[in-house]
């Protein structure tokens, strides 16, 4: 079927409007949930939805962020941003609309209120450890702390991210090593890679991979009795009891653990339902 023809016209035209009459009753779901006796503990965040509109992030630190106010550059043809201080390149098939979009997007979830972002008052990051950042992507986590870390290991499945992380991390590229890896190949794929490198040291996993975290912990599971000490920020929101059963696995395994602040509203989700909203990301610790 071309793409430029009337039928394809009319199938991308009935999803969009598909898709927009499904959040719509989707809204009116999780206001009418958030002011019964159960769904109390989410009313401010039903009540700002009711006022905004279906939002990932159901607070008033969202609106900071606006697309049009991104400044996008150019090296090699790869777009870029800057953030916190340093560039951060994207795809070079990404044209300048999506690299504001995707970089606003960044911006948003790291806020100092978003429950989405990695670092937590459990613990700070030092010169001693280790980054091992799986499910990079544009790997903002890792450009925010390399200066300080000894060296930080980048897993990514998308190939997509190899340019751009080599030119994002050119400066500290003594420090960095990168793996494109498919979490289908096995336990091999990761911990292997790992092992010999990581023992005995401190390490800071952050772990963001679409709703594969559950895969990921079963790989690393025999890897943690042989680091030194542990610190953790898993994505929570993926799938509905993410929160709840990491957060088991990890106390069952003697790690103190505490979530972001404030809830997410991962609409994506298309199986999503009661209570709708949940905790972004859980972070844990094992000195």
């Amino acid at each position: 079927m071309s793409k430029s023809g009337f039928f394809w016209k009319f199938r991308v035209w009935f999803y969009y409007k598909r898709q927009e009459y499904n959040r719509k009753l989707l809204l009116k779901r999780v206001i009418r949930f958030s002011r019964t006796k159960q769904g109390n503990v989410y009313f401010d965040e039903g009540k700002y939805l009711q006022r905004n509109g279906l939002k990932i992030f159901p607070y008033n630190f969202e609106k900071k962020y606006r697309v049009q106010d991104i400044d996008i550059y150019y090296m090699n043809q790869y777009p870029y941003f800057v953030y916190l201080g340093k560039h951060l390149f994207l795809p070079k098939e990404f044209d300048e609309h999506k690299s504001k979009k995707y970089s606003n997007q960044i911006l948003l979830e790291q806020d100092d209120y978003s429950p989405h972002k990695y670092m937590s008052s459990l613990f700070e990051i030092d010169r001693n450890d280790v980054i091992v950042d799986i499910g990079c992507g544009d790997g903002n986590f890792s450009l925010e702390h390399i200066e300080t870390v000894r060296e930080a290991f980048l897993f990514e499945i998308d190939k997509k991210w190899k340019k751009p992380l080599e030119l994002t991390f050119y400066p500290w590229k003594e420090k960095l090593h990168t793996s494109f890896v498919s979490l289908e190949k096995g336990s091999n794929s990761v911990e292997s890679n790992l092992m010999s490198s990581l023992e005995l040291k401190n390490i800071i996993f952050k772990i963001d991979v679409d709703g594969a975290e559950r895969k990921i912990l079963s790989l690393l599971d025999p890897l943690f009795p042989k680091l030194g000490s542990i610190k953790v920020a898993i994505c929570t929101y993926h799938q509905a009891n993410d929160a709840e059963d990491f957060e088991k696995w990890f106390i069952d395994r003697g790690f103190r653990t505490e979530f972001s602040d404030n809830y997410m509203l991962f609409y994506y989700d298309k199986s999503i339902k009661e209570p709708f909203f949940r905790r972004g990301i859980l972070f844990a610790v094992k000195p």
